[in-house]
């Protein structure tokens, strides 16, 4: 997805809405959400609503937030065709393709917030997120989807794809979503103050908008109320551990299951090795088993053995009388003539051992003089009969 000068996203979106039955925590009563996905860039937003009748205000907000869009694909709803919308697509040069009537899976937006309702739904399940946190979880989810790799996209984010530059994901590392935190509460900081210096909450997503690049949400335990802060500190307590023997904590409290605590962690990091106490075993050999251990097969390196004493030099074999001429100046193997390598060639190979015949052969070959061996190529070479 690129963008031009005008702030017009070169790109075809698709939206879809999703309905809940429980309102959105410390909002107007949203019990409705719309999705807006890319076509080939896939980047998903979501936005809240509590009616059908406000999807041209969702549609304006995607269009502040990304840009106006080449064309806006949806369903046949009624709502999605109101008058007000057809007014905001002709004024921004909007297309608008539908889907046909009963016919969703047209719709784009239906295939890719079937991968996101997957994790929504495990992720609340997972961690027994609070039901009226749905939308939290949602945003949460398309945050994190938005700026990981797909394989559709070549191993891009759809982020980078969408806006052209690579995006920081030093966000993501710090906190898992509702993980419990704390920060310093700004106002009735008085000593003595009944409600302390720090607020408890639960950590419940990113703040975009507001100050840096590292501001979060965190919803307060005491007025569940959603507020940005960039100085957040992990709670140390039993349910910031790292449950991975566990895969439905919904369905395990439900059922009245006592669940196990493992670490608790003092730092930001999800590594089990920075958990406070946490030792690295070192291997010892067991001292027992490596002297029983039977010496390998013809080892003489022993200490009990005994070492024999070399023989003298005199009785060390004498050289020939002309083993340092040789070595000093190795005879040179002479090529033979033209004529000779003609008449050789045409001529077959013999054998190198003593004789013409299998019959004869030796098991031993002879070694010739480079001398004697120069006369026997040559007059083998005039006669090869």
């Amino acid at each position: 997805m690129l963008l031009s000068l005008t702030n017009h996203v070169l790109d075809t979106v698709a939206t879809d809405s999703l309905l809940a039955d429980v309102p959105v925590v410390d909002t107007p009563g949203f019990t409705d959400a719309q999705v807006f996905v890319g076509r080939s860039s896939l980047l998903t937003d979501c936005y809240g609503f509590c009616s059908v009748s406000e999807f041209p205000n969702t549609l304006l907000d995607d269009i502040r937030e990304r840009g106006a869009m080449d064309t806006l694909i949806s369903d046949h709803a009624n709502y999605e065709m109101l008058a007000r919308v057809k007014d905001i697509l002709r004024t921004l040069m909007i297309g608008h393709w539908k889907s046909k009537p009963f016919y969703q899976h047209q719709n784009f937006a239906e295939h890719r917030w079937g991968h996101v309702k997957s994790n929504l739904e495990w992720l609340m399940a997972f961690l027994d997120v609070d039901p009226d946190c749905w939308l939290l979880t949602l945003n949460c989810i398309c945050s994190i989807v938005n700026l990981t790799t797909e394989k559709i996209l070549g191993w891009h984010a759809p982020q980078e794809v969408a806006t052209g530059e690579t995006p920081d994901i030093c966000i993501l590392l710090y906190f898992m979503f509702w993980d419990i935190v704390h920060c310093a509460r700004h106002a009735n900081k008085q000593p003595g103050s009944p409600k302390g210096q720090e607020i408890r909450g639960r950590f419940v997503g990113f703040a975009w908008d507001v100050g840096h690049k590292l501001t979060f949400l965190d919803l307060t335990g005491d007025s569940r109320k959603v507020i940005k802060h960039s100085i957040l500190g992990l709670a140390n307590c039993p349910e910031n551990e790292m449950r991975l023997d566990e895969n439905n904590l919904r369905l395990d409290k439900a059922a009245g299951q006592e669940l196990r605590r493992k670490v608790n962690f003092t730092t930001t990091g999800r590594d089990p090795c920075l958990a406070d106490g946490f030792i690295m075993k070192t291997l010892v050999p067991d001292e027992d088993k490596v002297n029983d251990a039977p010496p390998p097969e013809g080892d003489d390196d022993s200490v009990d053995t005994e070492i024999g004493t070399p023989e003298p030099i005199e009785k060390a074999p004498e050289l020939p009388e002309n083993y340092d001429e040789e070595l000093l100046n190795p005879p040179i193997k002479e090529e033979p003539s033209e004529t000779l390598k003609e008449r050789r060639g045409r001529r077959k190979k013999k054998d190198t051992f003593q004789g013409n015949h299998r019959s004869n052969r030796s098991s031993i070959p002879i070694c010739r003089s480079s001398r004697l061996q120069r006369d026997a190529n040559v007059w083998e070479a005039l006669d090869p009969t």
